[in-house]
């Protein structure tokens, strides 16, 4: 029988509650980034003014958000295999 890394397993445990924090703050950042911006099917009458200030505040918020979440999964895997959990997958997602 193979001996539990109770260490392991407690960082993997911590990491994960950080992880759903970071991906909540970047799902945030994105959504402020698209919930103000409505394309208008006239554009021939009128032109929708959009907040250029708040939506690169908003992409920074998304871009550092993101960087920790990739910081926090990388190190997340490193401790999975120890604590025999599943390592966490990066895939593609449409825009």
């Amino acid at each position: 029988m193979t001996e539990i890394d109770f260490e392991a397993l407690g960082r993997c445990h911590h990491l994960r509650s950080k992880i759903a924090d970071a991906a909540r703050k970047r799902d945030d950042a994105f959504k402020g980034m698209t919930e103000k911006y409505c394309p208008d099917p006239n554009p021939y009458e009128r032109v929708h003014e959009v907040d250029i200030q708040e939506f690169h505040q908003k992409a920074k918020e998304f871009e550092l958000a993101n960087d920790e979440l990739t910081v926090l999964v990388n190190e997340y895997n490193k401790w999975a295999e120890k604590a025999g959990e599943r390592p966490m997958r990066w895939f593609k997602t449409r825009y």
